[in-house]
């Protein structure tokens, strides 16, 4: 099992569990979905991609391809966003 915090803002009262087996997840998020936590509701989904812990667990993790994939995904993010009211119009 690992836990993640990101220390950013836009991630503030998020976590990342990662359970070393499908079933280890599914009953934690039979217990807990919903669960009052400091009388706030835990609202828990599971992860659309693979962890770099459980990747690592099973074999599949290549550091090399991991790096590269979320660059591509960082690059794509920030080509998306729409220009700043100051920048000038691409030529």
């Amino acid at each position: 099992m690992d836990i993640n915090l990101p220390n950013r803002t836009r991630c503030r009262g998020q976590a990342f569990v990662v359970f070393r087996d499908i079933e280890s997840a599914a009953a934690a998020k039979r217990q807990l979905d919903g669960f009052a936590f400091y009388t706030k509701p835990l609202a828990i989904n599971y992860a659309q991609n693979k962890s770099d812990a459980v990747a690592k667990l099973d074999g599949s993790y290549f550091a090399d391809n991991v790096r590269s994939q979320r660059l591509k995904n960082r690059r794509l993010a920030a080509s998306s966003e729409p220009a700043g009211p100051h920048t000038p119009p691409a030529l």
